[in-house]
């Protein structure tokens, strides 16, 4: 059985919270990553900019804007992509035992039939 799109972005960012990746990621692929999740949780980024936003939240709200009218089902499935694009370049630290980690989570979601 495979999983929805919805499934597997709810596993990505499931790992995403846990993963420590080995080198930063560049500012540009942490922004590219908080807007494909919030188009993807909660649609289009809002009109209406804050004043006294500071310039991290204002570069957040430009990237999110910049996902305006995609799918969210869409953005779940560039989110999922782009995580593993940045796994794989980043690396994590202590890999052996995340992937182990990994192969769990996919063993118990195999079992409950969700993959």
């Amino acid at each position: 059985m495979s999983s929805t799109p919805e499934d597997q972005f709810r596993a990505k960012t499931a790992f995403m919270k846990t993963w420590r990746p080995n080198n930063p990621p560049s500012t540009q692929d942490k922004l590219n990553l908080y807007a494909l999740h919030n188009q993807s949780v909660s649609g289009d980024a809002p009109d209406k900019d804050d004043p006294d936003a500071s310039a991290a939240d204002k570069a957040k709200l430009s990237a999110w804007r910049s996902k305006r009218g995609m799918k969210q089902s869409e953005a779940m499935a560039q989110y999922v992509v782009e995580c593993d694009r940045q796994i794989q370049l980043y690396g994590t630290k202590d890999g052996k035992e995340k992937k182990k980690s990994i192969q769990r989570s996919i063993s118990e979601q195999n079992s409950k039939g969700r993959f």
